[in-house]
């Protein structure tokens, strides 16, 4: 469904930044990886995961959002 209401968005522009604080601490940033967490969390996470393959997008990240990581 969020596939669905992005792509429209990219047709006239090539170049999009997207900066938002997603606070997913299973997933393990720059690899992709996930580990631990709800059943819930672990759907969600996949589900961000495959959206940010398909558009080719990457996380950067310059200091850990929260705390412990």
């Amino acid at each position: 469904m969020t596939q669905q209401k992005i792509e429209p968005l990219l047709l006239p522009v090539t170049d999009i930044i997207i900066t938002v604080d997603f606070n997913f601490p299973i997933m393990i940033w720059p690899a992709g990886t996930i580990e631990g967490g709800s059943q819930e969390d672990l759907e969600q996470a996949k589900m961000l995961r495959d959206l940010m393959e398909y558009l080719f997008l990457s996380q950067e990240m310059n200091e850990h959002t929260n705390q412990g990581k």
